[in-house]
């Protein structure tokens, strides 16, 4: 996987070629995946080719427990309650990123690793860094690294599979 979009669809497109022509030959492809294969997932590409060559019934995607479940439940902290919103990014959009702060009590940022430095001097001057969780590698053995104070942690290069999630807040209860 590369940042090059049109490159990447060319490339699934290939594969989901191949895989249309493997299962009218009659034979069962399964891709497996870590995570959820709807959310953030380079098997996002496979599945639009797919869909533009074989039936949908024929298509089965069975749904995996999202990188920022398993991160929330290292914490055990909540995402949401009575009102909160809850948004999903990609970290790699810092001005969008700062604008999100803005319009939610949580925010979940996916490929938060590439960048950390920024991500988290963005958060100091939100006074927000004291409210990030962060884990990288979620699920994979000793790569896993799981932060709750990152004030205190010392920055280094993390993996692009790195999920941060900040707890901005909550919303009062709406009354009714």
């Amino acid at each position: 996987m590369e940042r090059n979009g049109e490159k990447s669809r060319k490339r699934w497109h290939l594969f989901a070629e191949d895989v249309a022509r493997r299962c009218a030959a009659g034979e069962s492809i399964v891709q497996i995946t870590l995570g959820d294969p709807l959310i953030f997932a380079t098997s996002s590409y496979l599945l639009q080719s797919l869909s533009e060559m074989m039936p949908a019934a024929n298509i089965h995607v069975v749904p995996g427990i999202s990188a920022f479940q398993i991160a929330a439940s290292r914490f055990a902290e909540t995402l949401t309650l009575q009102e909160d919103r809850l948004m999903l990014m990609s970290a790699t959009d810092l001005s969008a990123v700062e604008r999100a702060l803005g319009q939610c009590e949580t925010l979940v940022l996916y490929k938060a690793g590439t960048c950390i430095d920024a991500l988290m001097d963005l958060l100091c001057r939100h006074n927000l860094l004291d409210r990030a969780r962060l884990v990288s590698c979620c699920e994979q053995g000793e790569r896993e690294l799981v932060l709750d104070d990152l004030p205190s942690w010392q920055a280094q290069p993390l993996n692009y599979m790195t999920t941060m999630i900040v707890r901005i807040g909550n919303r009062p209860w709406a009354e009714g």
